[in-house]
């Protein structure tokens, strides 16, 4: 938990993170590596019409904006971020928060679904407990996806997509970028960035029994947690949901 990824550090290059996570949205949209998600965020989303959306730690918007497409959801969505990026084009029902949101000192918004996708592992165990405790004591159904776990296989999968999804992708990257592909291949800055951060991505990552740990402590009598592993065409994602718990259809007598 000592390693920290570049991108989460305020003297990388701004260009340089949004070089990242331009690529980190290309490669979850193009592989739609968080379709399995889709019926669970569905759900979450109809019992929470009125309220907007909160991603966290969005980056440059992905998967968030490919899930949106997916669903019949007119109602407000809202990406946050540490370091927020400028995104092109959004849907009319989209919005970057401009101001920087600082987790887990506080929570973006004060109602609504509150999602993060493959971006919890950034916390320290410590952090993680503080952000469930939050959304149980503010009553915010929470969704945590991560695609990247401590294993092997993972750790290949992340090895392989940075290096070479980076090289035979770059040029198809939106928005295009003459310094991008600079960086890709006479000057493989980008690759060794990204490679970096994503086997520290696998190395902070939590295991299943982490996940389940983490959600039986932060569990009470009126808020519950569920975890799921769901599969993937391309990658195995680890599912965590928190909501309040439904009111007893048989209140005892006062």
């Amino acid at each position: 938990m000592r390693l920290q990824e570049l991108e989460d550090l305020q003297w990388f290059p701004h260009w340089m993170r949004t070089h990242q996570m331009e690529f980190l949205r290309y490669m979850a949209d193009r592989f739609r590596l968080y379709e399995p998600v889709l019926p669970v965020l569905k759900s979450l989303l109809s019992k929470n019409a009125d309220s907007p959306w909160y991603d966290a730690c969005s980056g440059k918007g992905g998967p968030v904006l490919w899930l949106n497409k997916q669903l019949p959801h007119a109602g407000s969505v809202v990406l946050t971020d540490r370091y927020p990026q400028a995104i092109e084009h959004l849907p009319a029902n989209v919005q970057v928060l401009q101001r920087p949101v600082h987790l887990p000192d506080e929570l973006p918004g004060t109602n609504g679904l509150l999602s993060f996708f493959n971006s919890f592992h950034h916390f320290s165990e410590e952090e993680q407990t503080i952000l469930l405790q939050k959304a149980v004591v503010a009553k915010r159904p929470i969704l945590i996806a991560e695609i990247v776990q401590p294993t092997l296989l993972s750790g290949v999968s992340v090895l392989l997509s940075t290096t070479l999804g980076q090289w035979l992708f770059a040029p198809f990257i939106k928005p295009f970028r003459w310094h991008r592909l600079l960086f890709t291949y006479l000057l493989p800055v980008h690759v060794f960035t990204t490679l970096y951060d994503g086997l520290v991505s696998v190395a902070r990552s939590s295991s299943r029994k982490q996940f389940e740990e983490l959600a039986a402590a932060a569990t009470t009598k009126n808020y519950r947690f569920r975890f799921q592993q769901m599969q993937g065409r391309f990658a195995m994602v680890y599912v965590l949901v928190g909501e309040p718990s439904p009111p007893s259809p048989h209140p005892l007598p006062l």
